[in-house]
């Protein structure tokens, strides 16, 4: 049956992707420049069936796909982004509960390494902000050390916003059943599922997209954009694997906004930009399941020469690769 198509909201990058300007020369042939989009919990699946059919002929041109496996005993997303922004064979916490980690974040490590550097976290998973949990020793949790504030200049927290501006976070406006989901039970025609769409887009997406173009305009070393929103709508409920054309519908304008990321950011000099894209863990062809051993597999995708410019493996996580030259 034929589904209606629903309109994605007009991103802000398509308007201001000529305020970018003409890239500065890489004199020295050196690329200090990196961008990571971390979409969390985008499956293998999705990735190949609905989002590179989106992709632009420039992006199709660059892109390097691989799997790699991470090396966690336990498959969790903490684990995982710590493991990305790390380094290999990272583990969130020892058998007493204790932050640990194997190596400096690449925030520090970037500030260090290019003098005047500028970083800057833009996320929608409030567990991402530094300053999100702390134990009985005052120590941060949370996927990023507090160390990390100090290797930022700029940084946003859209799920701690929508909690301060709407009264609930992003993982309750994603859950079909969650008493404090305005759009519960609403959700019953195509029309309604645009407006659900339209409003986490522009509430829970819209200011990090727009604060990474930004960043990309004042030539920013190392931007980090993260987004949550697709792991959070499977964690509540919505699947393509339902047969059901809302769950279609909320998803398709989720992918064509990642895609439409993606596009854009394929579309900087790769000679000035190190783009990589990549998720947490992400399941095998067959397998969507978060807790076995196939949950460890995840994907990395690139505009750079992985093979010959960059010291890369299956195990190599982004920071190992940014900093292996």
């Amino acid at each position: 049956m034929k589904k209606k198509l629903l309109l994605i909201p007009t991103l802000s990058l398509t308007l201001v992707v000529a305020s970018c300007g003409t890239p500065k020369p890489n004199v020295n042939n050196e690329i200090k420049n990196f961008i990571l989009l971390g979409l969390d919990g985008l499956d293998y699946q999705t990735l190949q069936t609905k989002v590179m059919p989106l992709l632009n002929e420039n992006a199709q041109e660059n892109l390097v796909f691989d799997s790699k496996e991470f090396e966690t005993s336990v498959v969790d997303s903490g684990n995982a982004w710590r493991t990305v922004l790390y380094g290999s064979q990272y583990e969130v916490t020892d058998s007493n509960g204790n932050p640990k980690k194997s190596g400096e974040d690449i925030f520090s490590k970037v500030k260090a390494k290019y003098k005047d550097s500028k970083n800057a976290a833009f996320y929608n998973w409030f567990a991402m902000n530094p300053n999100s949990y702390t134990n009985n020793n005052n120590m941060t949790w949370g996927v990023l050390d507090r160390d990390v504030n100090n290797a930022l200049d700029d940084q946003f927290d859209a799920d701690s916003a929508l909690k301060e501006n709407e009264g609930y976070n992003l993982s309750s406006l994603s859950d079909k059943t969650s008493d404090n989901n305005p759009f519960k039970d609403k959700l019953k025609n195509l029309e309604e599922a645009q407006t659900y769409t339209d409003f986490i887009y522009e509430n829970a997406m819209k200011e990090n997209e727009n604060r990474s173009i930004k960043a990309i305009d004042q030539d920013f070393n190392f931007i980090f954009h993260y987004d949550t929103v697709w792991d959070d709508l499977h964690h509540g409920e919505f699947s393509y694997q339902t047969d059901n054309e809302i769950d279609d519908a909320v998803l398709d304008k989720i992918v064509e906004v990642y895609a439409k990321w993606i596009n854009y950011y394929f579309s900087l000099d790769k000679d000035k930009w190190f783009v990589g894209v990549t998720t947490d863990h992400s399941r095998d062809e067959e397998d969507f399941n978060h807790t076995t051993d196939n949950a460890k597999k995840s994907w990395f995708i690139s505009n750079q020469d992985l093979g010959t410019k960059y010291k890369y493996n299956k195990l190599s996580s982004f920071r190992d690769i940014v900093l292996s030259k």
